[in-house]
């Protein structure tokens, strides 16, 4: 009878500690996907955004005018937000380097939504061994409670 009473006890321990250890973390990793996934959404979203912006700029330049001083400066202000980097006043000569520098920053941003995707299969294939682990645990637990309850069972059956 005490070794079916230790027997329920371990399946216990193992499944309100154990268990609940793993679905934290289960929990955690599920947290960092869907940040990555939101991560993603928004980078996405700047890159579309530079490229409306080099869109505007290559169909103002065909037009072959200048931008007004206003407007240039207010645009290189904007670049400068996006691109986190410093934008040359934009005119015919620097035209170029503009447009170079808006490719490397979509081109960085591609490479952190890289980034976050191969985060996300690394989180899942840890997700689904987890998963695997705490099957493991769950069959391991309920076999000691059965066979524990058998053990006391078997006992009491035995005195009658």
């Amino acid at each position: 009878m005490f070794t079916g009473l230790i027997l329920n006890v371990l399946a216990i321990m193992i499944t309100s500690v154990v268990l609940d250890e793993m679905s934290a973390e289960l929990a955690a990793l599920n947290e960092q996907k869907a940040d990555n996934i939101y991560s993603i959404q928004l980078t996405w979203n700047q890159i579309e955004s530079i490229e409306r912006k080099r869109d505007m700029l290559l169909l103002h330049s065909h037009l072959k005018t200048e931008f007004s001083p206003l407007i240039a400066q207010e645009l290189q202000s904007d670049l400068n937000n996006w691109t986190g980097k410093t934008i040359p006043s934009i005119t015919e000569q620097t035209f170029p380097q503009v447009l170079d520098i808006l490719s490397t920053t979509q081109q960085s941003l591609r490479e952190r939504i890289d980034t976050f995707y191969l985060d996300n299969i690394t989180a899942t294939e840890v997700i689904q061994h987890q998963s695997e682990r705490m099957a493991f645990y769950k069959s391991i637990a309920l076999f000691l409670q059965i066979f524990g309850l058998a053990l006391i069972l078997a006992r009491d059956l035995a005195r009658k």
